[in-house]
């Protein structure tokens, strides 16, 4: 798969931001990491807010970490 741009709308300008968006690749985020790593779902929100910060993208962490694989996670979660 090859891209020649990306679009992120960070600051609403594209999509409402109440429309749930957001909200949706939230929990489907939440749902990967169930899947990648085990550990209870209390805890999955501090955990890929800590992969973020350590790696500037909570999907590329885990790559790194936990072998995920980036382009399924990719499709999963967005």
């Amino acid at each position: 798969m090859n891209f020649d741009a990306f679009f992120f709308d960070l600051d609403g300008t594209l999509y409402d931001s109440r429309n749930g968006l957001l909200d949706q690749v939230n929990r489907k985020l939440d749902e990967w990491i169930l899947r990648t790593v085990p550990m209870p779902a209390s805890e999955v929100s501090a955990f890929w807010h800590q992969i973020f910060t350590q790696y500037g993208g909570t999907l590329p962490g885990l790559a790194i970490e936990y072998g995920s694989d980036y382009y399924a996670s990719m499709r999963y979660c967005h």
